[in-house]
């Protein structure tokens, strides 16, 4: 028994592989590659007789394969301003469909290929230094959440062509691609200015979250409207009506995380609140799924 323990042990591939098929052990000791300990051969004779405590110490073998295989520690490296990073303080991280990573921190976006960052900030033309949100819509076009607009966003213009600036329906589809930013102010009010959260619902419709509501992107003739859609958030705090985060089911159905609750806006438009009252541990929902 000592022996059948230090064998699986010692050569735990080698006893597991007897186990199954005992021909070839034999195989195996008349190859060059593998040189076989007198022992392996005393452990055949063994088992030639004993095959059924050879399976009982087939659990032997298997808790010794771990040991045989040298622990690794996975690289790790942090990435900071030094090393190019706008700053070190990231709200998001987005991947986008060529493999690029992106990083939305408070001082603008960063760009990564798995060697450099390319930033992009107020003096590359982006309305605001406050970057919240990224999202790569379907048919490639890039959007960003800043905290003075949306932004649509060119990454092939050659740096320095700088942003347009736009009321919600004033300007044409065609002038993002004359410029590397170009900018959309949803409604008029100062705090729909900045915008929190970004996301495409399966029918391809973009919805922004911002300080003061919710809003959708329309594409009309010749133009881009953001409108504001009412599901009710109260309007008696100043952060009552803030939209931080959305998410979508697979029914079709649009969460929202507000700073009043957790609200669900179905396909067909009927919207459902969610308070504290209903489970919720704080009305303030900041993130989901």
């Amino acid at each position: 028994m000592e022996l059948l323990s230090t064998a699986a042990q010692s050569y735990p591939i080698l006893f597991l592989t007897y186990l199954v098929r005992p021909n070839s052990i034999q195989r195996v000791q008349n190859s060059t590659r593998f040189p076989i300990v007198p022992s392996l051969r005393m452990l055949e004779a063994t088992c030639k007789h004993k095959r059924t405590l050879c399976l009982v110490f087939s659990l032997a073998a298997i808790i010794a394969l771990p040991l045989v295989v040298p622990a690794e520690r996975l690289p790790l490296k942090t990435y900071t301003t030094a090393d190019g990073l706008v700053r070190d303080y990231v709200t998001r991280i987005v991947l986008d469909s060529h493999g690029f990573l992106w990083f939305c921190t408070p001082e603008g976006l960063s760009r990564f290929n798995g060697y450099d960052f390319v930033n992009y900030g107020v003096d590359q033309g982006l309305p605001h230094r406050a970057v919240n949100d990224l999202l790569e819509a379907r048919d490639g076009t890039y959007w960003i959440a800043t905290g003075s607009g949306l932004v649509h966003f060119n990454p092939s213009t050659k740096p320095g062509t700088g942003s347009n600036n736009s009321s919600s329906t004033s300007r044409a589809v065609s002038s993002p691609t004359e410029t590397r930013f170009f900018v959309y102010h949803p409604g008029e009010g100062e705090r729909a200015q900045t915008v929190n959260a970004l996301v495409e619902d399966r029918a391809g419709v973009i919805w922004c979250g911002t300080d003061d509501g919710l809003y959708r992107l329309e594409r009309t003739p010749g133009s881009w409207t953001l409108a504001f859609v009412n599901i009710g958030l109260p309007t008696g705090s100043r952060n009552d009506a803030m939209v931080s985060t959305f998410m979508e089911d697979r029914s079709g159905a649009l969460w929202i995380g507000t700073a009043s609750g957790l609200y669900r806006r179905s396909s067909d438009g009927r919207v459902e609140h969610l308070i504290t009252n209903d489970e919720l541990h704080s009305d303030a929902v900041r993130a989901l799924p």
